[in-house]
């Protein structure tokens, strides 16, 4: 039977850098890889939240990037 395997995981974090010609927003993104594969979505947010803090964007948006594999 087939299984699906977590491989890695990251954290994005999105600020909203400017806006283009037309008025939408321009996001910068900041990624942190080998997150901890146990950590929960209230875990992230929070250290999400902790590295907006610190910067001078905006924060747009907070994504959890997870690779996984199937194996049998």
């Amino acid at each position: 039977m087939a299984q699906e395997v977590i491989k890695k995981m990251s954290l994005q974090v999105v600020f909203v850098s400017g806006e283009d010609e037309y008025g939408g927003a321009v996001c910068t993104t900041k990624t942190f890889n080998n997150i901890n594969q146990q950590a929960t979505a209230e875990e992230l947010w929070t250290v999400a939240k902790g590295i907006a803090s610190l910067q001078t964007l905006p924060l747009d948006a907070v994504n959890k990037v997870q690779t996984n594999s199937i194996e049998e």
